[in-house]
Protein backbone atom coordinates (compact mmCIF):
# COMPACT_ATOMS: atom_id res chain seq x y z
CA UNK A 1 0.00 0.00 0.00
CA UNK A 2 2.96 2.32 0.67
CA UNK A 3 4.54 4.04 -2.09
CA UNK A 4 1.69 3.32 -4.42
CA UNK A 5 2.01 5.60 -7.30
CA UNK A 6 -0.72 7.14 -9.06
CA UNK A 7 -1.23 6.30 -12.73
CA UNK A 8 -0.20 8.95 -14.91
CA UNK A 9 -2.98 9.98 -17.18
CA UNK A 10 -2.51 9.97 -20.96
CA UNK A 11 -1.41 13.29 -22.23
CA UNK A 12 -3.85 15.74 -22.73
CA UNK A 13 -2.93 16.28 -26.51
CA UNK A 14 -4.17 12.55 -27.07
CA UNK A 15 -7.79 14.05 -26.20
CA UNK A 16 -7.73 16.51 -28.37
CA UNK A 17 -9.86 16.24 -31.53
CA UNK A 18 -7.41 14.33 -34.65
CA UNK A 19 -9.16 15.48 -37.82
CA UNK A 20 -6.35 17.98 -38.45
CA UNK A 21 -2.82 16.80 -40.34
CA UNK A 22 -0.38 15.83 -37.71
CA UNK A 23 2.09 18.21 -38.52
CA UNK A 24 -0.23 21.14 -37.69
CA UNK A 25 -1.98 19.67 -34.63
CA UNK A 26 -0.30 21.90 -31.70
CA UNK A 27 -1.32 21.59 -28.09
CA UNK A 28 -2.72 25.07 -27.22
CA UNK A 29 -0.70 26.97 -24.21
CA UNK A 30 -3.37 26.75 -21.95
CA UNK A 31 -3.55 22.93 -22.40
CA UNK A 32 0.24 22.72 -22.15
CA UNK A 33 0.00 24.68 -18.55
CA UNK A 34 -2.65 22.23 -17.82
CA UNK A 35 -0.02 19.32 -18.35
CA UNK A 36 3.08 21.47 -16.40
CA UNK A 37 0.90 21.57 -13.62
CA UNK A 38 -0.54 17.80 -13.66
CA UNK A 39 3.20 16.69 -13.74
CA UNK A 40 4.49 18.37 -11.18
CA UNK A 41 1.78 17.72 -8.40
CA UNK A 42 1.87 14.06 -9.16
CA UNK A 43 5.81 14.02 -9.37
CA UNK A 44 6.05 15.35 -6.29
CA UNK A 45 3.17 13.36 -4.74
CA UNK A 46 5.30 10.46 -6.12
CA UNK A 47 8.26 10.98 -4.58
CA UNK A 48 6.63 11.27 -1.42
CA UNK A 49 4.91 8.36 -1.26
CA UNK A 50 8.20 7.02 -2.37
CA UNK A 51 9.83 8.08 1.29
CA UNK A 52 6.90 7.22 2.80
CA UNK A 53 7.28 3.49 1.50
CA UNK A 54 11.01 3.45 2.46
CA UNK A 55 10.23 4.56 5.85
CA UNK A 56 8.13 1.73 6.64
CA UNK A 57 10.38 -0.90 5.28
CA UNK A 58 12.92 0.46 7.20
CA UNK A 59 10.61 0.27 10.16
CA UNK A 60 9.45 -3.11 9.26
CA UNK A 61 13.97 -4.21 8.91
CA UNK A 62 14.33 -2.47 12.80
CA UNK A 63 11.74 -4.69 14.09
CA UNK A 64 13.24 -7.72 12.26
CA UNK A 65 16.51 -6.82 13.86
CA UNK A 66 15.65 -6.39 17.26
CA UNK A 67 15.13 -8.77 20.44
CA UNK A 68 11.90 -11.14 20.28
CA UNK A 69 10.34 -8.71 23.06
CA UNK A 70 10.55 -5.76 20.58
CA UNK A 71 9.23 -7.91 17.69
CA UNK A 72 6.48 -8.98 19.56
CA UNK A 73 5.67 -5.65 20.86
CA UNK A 74 6.18 -3.83 17.36
CA UNK A 75 4.95 -6.63 14.54
CA UNK A 76 1.30 -5.95 14.81
CA UNK A 77 1.34 -2.64 14.74
CA UNK A 78 3.91 -2.31 12.13
CA UNK A 79 1.40 -5.03 10.03
CA UNK A 80 -0.22 -3.96 6.84
CA UNK A 81 -4.04 -2.56 7.55
CA UNK A 82 -4.71 0.58 9.25
CA UNK A 83 -3.24 2.03 12.16
CA UNK A 84 -4.08 4.86 14.86
CA UNK A 85 -1.41 7.37 13.97
CA UNK A 86 1.01 8.03 16.58
CA UNK A 87 3.06 11.25 17.76
CA UNK A 88 5.72 9.69 15.64
CA UNK A 89 3.11 9.39 12.71
CA UNK A 90 2.11 12.67 13.21
CA UNK A 91 5.91 14.08 13.02
CA UNK A 92 6.99 12.39 9.58
CA UNK A 93 3.43 13.43 8.00
CA UNK A 94 3.71 17.00 8.67
CA UNK A 95 7.51 16.78 7.84
CA UNK A 96 7.16 15.54 4.65
CA UNK A 97 4.21 17.39 3.48
CA UNK A 98 6.25 20.44 3.93
CA UNK A 99 8.86 19.47 2.58
CA UNK A 100 6.68 18.12 -0.46
CA UNK A 101 4.57 21.37 -0.44
CA UNK A 102 7.95 23.77 -1.20
CA UNK A 103 9.10 21.05 -3.35
CA UNK A 104 5.44 21.62 -5.66
CA UNK A 105 5.54 25.89 -5.09
CA UNK A 106 8.92 26.25 -6.49
CA UNK A 107 7.59 24.21 -9.54
CA UNK A 108 4.37 26.82 -10.19
CA UNK A 109 5.00 29.08 -13.20
CA UNK A 110 5.08 32.69 -11.81
CA UNK A 111 6.01 31.62 -8.04
CA UNK A 112 9.27 32.03 -8.01
CA UNK A 113 8.81 35.79 -9.19
CA UNK A 114 6.85 36.64 -6.22
CA UNK A 115 9.31 38.67 -3.30
CA UNK A 116 10.68 35.98 -1.32
CA UNK A 117 8.81 37.21 1.65
CA UNK A 118 5.59 37.27 0.21
CA UNK A 119 6.25 33.37 -1.13
CA UNK A 120 7.09 32.21 2.42
CA UNK A 121 4.01 34.28 3.71
CA UNK A 122 1.80 32.47 1.26
CA UNK A 123 3.40 29.38 2.09
CA UNK A 124 2.66 29.81 5.79
CA UNK A 125 -0.67 30.25 5.19
CA UNK A 126 -1.30 27.34 2.97
CA UNK A 127 0.61 24.88 5.21
CA UNK A 128 -2.28 23.53 7.23
CA UNK A 129 -4.36 23.57 3.85
CA UNK A 130 -2.07 21.41 2.07
CA UNK A 131 -1.91 18.72 4.50
CA UNK A 132 -5.48 18.79 5.13
CA UNK A 133 -5.91 18.32 1.06
CA UNK A 134 -3.17 15.93 0.67
CA UNK A 135 -4.40 13.49 3.54
CA UNK A 136 -8.31 13.96 2.07
CA UNK A 137 -7.56 13.40 -1.37
CA UNK A 138 -5.53 10.43 -0.13
CA UNK A 139 -8.36 9.22 1.74
CA UNK A 140 -10.78 10.34 -0.88
CA UNK A 141 -9.35 7.74 -3.04
CA UNK A 142 -9.81 4.60 -0.96
CA UNK A 143 -12.86 3.01 0.04
CA UNK A 144 -12.77 3.95 3.61
CA UNK A 145 -16.06 6.26 4.61
CA UNK A 146 -15.12 6.07 8.30
CA UNK A 147 -11.37 6.99 8.97
CA UNK A 148 -9.30 9.92 7.84
CA UNK A 149 -6.55 8.26 6.10
CA UNK A 150 -2.86 9.35 5.59
CA UNK A 151 -0.27 9.11 2.90
CA UNK A 152 1.79 6.53 5.28
CA UNK A 153 -1.69 4.53 6.03
CA UNK A 154 -1.58 5.61 9.58
CA UNK A 155 -5.48 7.36 10.17
CA UNK A 156 -7.31 8.88 12.04
CA UNK A 157 -11.13 7.50 12.90
CA UNK A 158 -13.96 8.37 13.88
CA UNK A 159 -13.93 6.10 16.20
CA UNK A 160 -11.51 3.34 17.56
CA UNK A 161 -14.49 0.63 16.70
CA UNK A 162 -13.55 1.63 12.92
CA UNK A 163 -10.16 0.44 13.14
CA UNK A 164 -9.39 -3.96 12.13
CA UNK A 165 -10.04 -5.31 15.79
CA UNK A 166 -6.31 -6.87 16.25
CA UNK A 167 -4.90 -2.86 15.65
CA UNK A 168 -8.11 -1.79 18.15
CA UNK A 169 -5.99 -3.77 21.04
CA UNK A 170 -2.73 -1.91 20.38
CA UNK A 171 -4.43 1.41 21.02
CA UNK A 172 -4.48 2.74 24.84
CA UNK A 173 -6.98 3.76 26.71
CA UNK A 174 -5.85 7.39 26.75
CA UNK A 175 -5.22 7.41 23.21
CA UNK A 176 -8.63 6.32 22.36
CA UNK A 177 -10.01 8.88 24.92
CA UNK A 178 -8.14 11.23 23.10
CA UNK A 179 -9.46 10.41 19.32
CA UNK A 180 -13.02 10.11 20.39
CA UNK A 181 -13.36 13.31 22.69
CA UNK A 182 -11.00 15.91 21.51
CA UNK A 183 -9.73 14.33 18.07
CA UNK A 184 -13.22 13.59 17.28
CA UNK A 185 -14.95 16.65 15.69
CA UNK A 186 -11.93 17.15 13.55
CA UNK A 187 -11.46 14.15 11.95
CA UNK A 188 -15.62 13.97 11.44
CA UNK A 189 -15.26 17.22 8.99
CA UNK A 190 -12.07 16.43 7.39
CA UNK A 191 -14.19 13.30 6.48
CA UNK A 192 -17.05 14.77 5.68
CA UNK A 193 -16.51 18.26 4.57
CA UNK A 194 -13.22 17.46 2.56
CA UNK A 195 -12.96 13.94 1.35
CA UNK A 196 -16.31 12.82 0.66
CA UNK A 197 -17.00 15.54 -1.22
CA UNK A 198 -13.60 14.86 -3.57
CA UNK A 199 -14.57 11.08 -4.28
CA UNK A 200 -19.01 12.44 -4.94
CA UNK A 201 -17.71 14.62 -7.13
CA UNK A 202 -14.83 12.42 -8.39
CA UNK A 203 -12.11 15.15 -8.66
CA UNK A 204 -9.88 14.52 -11.26
CA UNK A 205 -6.17 14.76 -10.77
CA UNK A 206 -6.43 18.00 -12.73
CA UNK A 207 -9.08 19.46 -10.78
CA UNK A 208 -7.47 18.51 -7.45
CA UNK A 209 -3.78 20.48 -8.49
CA UNK A 210 -5.82 23.58 -9.81
CA UNK A 211 -7.26 23.53 -6.26
CA UNK A 212 -4.20 23.45 -4.24
CA UNK A 213 -2.69 26.44 -6.75
CA UNK A 214 -5.95 28.48 -5.95
CA UNK A 215 -5.47 28.12 -2.51
CA UNK A 216 -1.78 28.78 -2.65
CA UNK A 217 -2.50 31.87 -4.30
CA UNK A 218 -5.68 33.17 -2.10
CA UNK A 219 -5.92 37.07 -2.53
CA UNK A 220 -8.86 37.80 -0.48
CA UNK A 221 -9.57 39.61 2.77
CA UNK A 222 -6.84 38.66 5.80
CA UNK A 223 -4.93 36.90 2.95
CA UNK A 224 -4.80 39.81 0.42
CA UNK A 225 -1.09 41.10 -0.19
CA UNK A 226 -1.85 44.34 1.32
CA UNK A 227 -1.44 42.50 4.06
CA UNK A 228 1.29 39.79 3.11
CA UNK A 229 3.74 42.90 2.68
CA UNK A 230 5.53 45.38 5.21
CA UNK A 231 3.60 48.74 4.12
CA UNK A 232 7.03 50.00 2.34
CA UNK A 233 6.64 46.93 0.11
CA UNK A 234 3.36 47.22 -0.13
CA UNK A 235 3.67 50.75 -1.91
CA UNK A 236 6.08 49.73 -3.89
CA UNK A 237 5.24 46.10 -5.07
CA UNK A 238 2.23 45.54 -3.95
CA UNK A 239 0.53 46.08 -7.39
CA UNK A 240 2.77 43.89 -9.27
CA UNK A 241 2.51 41.07 -6.13
CA UNK A 242 -1.07 41.34 -6.72
CA UNK A 243 -1.66 41.50 -10.42
CA UNK A 244 0.86 38.06 -10.63
CA UNK A 245 -0.69 36.30 -8.02
CA UNK A 246 -4.62 37.37 -9.88
CA UNK A 247 -2.53 36.16 -13.28
CA UNK A 248 -1.66 32.53 -11.86
CA UNK A 249 -4.78 31.68 -10.58
CA UNK A 250 -6.90 33.11 -13.84
CA UNK A 251 -4.48 31.28 -16.34
CA UNK A 252 -5.02 27.91 -13.95
CA UNK A 253 -8.49 28.13 -14.17
CA UNK A 254 -8.37 28.77 -18.04
CA UNK A 255 -5.74 25.69 -18.26
CA UNK A 256 -9.04 23.57 -16.53
CA UNK A 257 -11.73 24.52 -18.62
CA UNK A 258 -9.31 24.32 -21.42
CA UNK A 259 -8.88 20.51 -20.29
CA UNK A 260 -12.74 20.03 -20.06
CA UNK A 261 -13.05 21.32 -23.54
CA UNK A 262 -10.46 18.99 -24.86
CA UNK A 263 -11.92 15.98 -23.65
CA UNK A 264 -15.38 17.14 -24.46
CA UNK A 265 -16.78 17.45 -21.30
CA UNK A 266 -20.59 17.93 -20.68
CA UNK A 267 -22.12 20.65 -18.93
CA UNK A 268 -18.97 22.66 -17.78
CA UNK A 269 -19.09 26.50 -17.70
CA UNK A 270 -17.13 27.19 -21.05
CA UNK A 271 -17.84 29.32 -23.91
Amino acid sequence: MFGKKDITPPLITKNLPQNLPGPSLRIKPELELMNRLLKSDQEVRIKKLDKFRVQHEAKLLSIANGTAKFRQANDEYYADGLRMMSMTDMASITSEELYAMIQWANLLPNFQHLPVSVQTKLLRKFAIFHIVLESCYHTAKSDLNDVWLFPNESCMPRFVSALPVEKQKMVSEGRRWRQEKLYNIMTARCIDEVAMPMRQMKLTNEEFAVLKLIMLFRNEGEDSCENLLSEEKAQSVGSYVTQLITKSRNQAINALFAFYKSIEMENYAGE
